[in-house]
């Protein structure tokens, strides 16, 4: 009997053995086969479309706050703007879009932006409201009659500002894809939706997390929501309303929906840290596909650093609102209890302070939005008062998320805000408030 149980855990340990054997081996050809190696002090190119000869000593600097966030931070390819009363003057890139390929990365590539796609919306919405489309405080059910009325009322005003009880992602089940990772999560959405309003259906039968204005949750899906009512408020699918609001008025050419790498043009190729210890640490994992359409509003855009600062300097000089919806949508919100949401956040930016140019004591406002997909990260800061825009995006995620590009974005508009100042005058900037809130 002994005998017995000893060939049976023997046979047993040959079994785990050789399973191991597999798994080592699956993944050392998953490192091959799903990774791209990535050697971070190779920058390929710089690629400077833009640099205002007053601020050339401003950008050097700049430059050496990049350069030791690159070494922090393992990314291909990495793109800045900068814009400073009113005008461009600052656009550089450097680094690769795509590994395989050794595409340099240009002020021209575009990124996955992330949830800076909600900033967009929200003027979008906005321009809406100020044309007597749209009425942040109707009921969702008024534009999107499919929403089922058994919910506690929800407003587009609660929806832009998290709010509403909206829940964010949450986990599903898919099968191993050899061609991608697989990932046990929405944030991977693969099925695509013709409308907002049909990709309500991945949320619309889940419970609200809270009465609304009771509490806040940031949510991707709050904004699917809040563009689905865009779209029955104005007659016309989101893209359309976007295009029309936000892509026409500005000139840009190099935003809007991401359709993924083999439909956009000129997008970078994204990439992301090992998540196990089985990928070697100068490998980057290729991101999974994906298609937006069940995010757009919230977090399917793609853009570029130039067009972004472009529509920082729109909304500072008043070219896209007025000044009433303008600063309807930059009030941080309260709860019902009278204290502000926990980000600070308005409708679509988070609001924080500057200490700016020579006091500690003397702080102005600061909005900003951070991006932080699977597979790159993005971050638009603008300063009004000191009219100052800085906007980033580089295809590769930071360990620090929005924390870690808010940061220096914010250095960088000190750097600039402050090129006239006398050095020893100079004081700290402060981040603006943020959370690493992800996609």
């Amino acid at each position: 009997m002994k005998k017995t149980f000893k060939r049976i855990g023997l046979g047993v340990a040959v079994l785990v053995g050789l399973f191991l054997i597999l798994v080592a081996g699956l993944s050392i050809d998953h490192a091959r086969f799903l990774t791209e190696p990535h050697d971070n002090s190779d920058r390929g190119r710089t690629d400077t479309a833009v640099l205002s000869p007053t601020y050339e000593t401003a950008a050097e600097e700049a430059r050496v706050l990049i350069a030791s966030f690159l070494e922090e931070n393992r990314t291909p390819g990495f793109s800045i703007a900068v814009g400073y009363k009113g005008k461009l003057v600052w656009a550089e890139a450097e680094g690769y879009a795509d590994l395989a390929t050794r595409k340099p990365t240009t002020t021209e590539t575009k990124f996955d932006i992330g949830s800076v796609a909600k900033p967009l919306t929200a003027i979008a919405a906005m321009r809406l409201v100020e044309n007597g489309t749209l009425s942040l405080d109707q009921q969702i059910t008024a534009y999107v009659p499919t929403w089922p009325k058994d919910y506690a009322p929800i407003t587009v005003r609660q929806l832009l500002s998290h709010q509403a009880g909206i829940r964010h992602y949450g986990f599903s089940y898919k099968p191993i894809n050899w061609s991608y990772p697989s990932f046990p999560t929405e944030g991977f959405w693969d099925d695509h939706f013709e409308t907002s309003e049909d990709a309500l259906v991945i949320f619309n039968t889940d419970p609200l997390l809270f009465e609304p204005d009771s509490g806040f949750r940031y949510s991707t899906y709050g904004y699917t929501l809040a563009s689905a009512a865009m779209a029955g408020a104005a007659g016309k699918p989101f893209l359309q309303i976007l295009e029309d609001e936000l892509i026409k008025p500005l000139g840009l050419k190099n935003t809007g929906a991401d359709y993924g790498l083999a439909k956009v043009e000129g997008r970078a190729t994204g990439y992301s840290r090992p998540l196990i210890p089985v990928f070697p640490e100068n490998r980057l994992i290729k991101p999974p596909h994906t298609d937006h359409s069940y995010k757009w509003a919230g977090g399917g855009m793609v853009s570029t650093p130039t067009d972004l600062v472009t529509i920082g300097m729109a909304l500072i000089k008043g070219d896209l609102l007025g000044d009433a919806a303008r600063t309807e949508m930059l009030t941080r919100r309260k709860l019902k209890n009278g204290d502000f949401n926990t980000q600070h956040y308005a409708l679509g930016w988070r609001i924080g302070d500057f200490a700016f140019p020579t006091s500690e004591d003397e702080k102005i406002g600061v909005i900003s939005h951070g991006g932080t997909p699977f597979a790159g990260q993005a971050m638009i800061l603008i300063i009004p008062e000191a009219d100052i825009v800085v906007a980033l995006a580089l295809n590769a995620r930071t360990k620090a998320g929005s924390r870690a590009t808010g940061s220096l974005a914010a250095g960088i508009a000190r750097i600039f805000a402050t090129s006239q100042v006398p050095a020893n005058d100079l004081e700290r900037v402060s981040a603006p408030q943020s959370a690493n809130v992800g996609r």
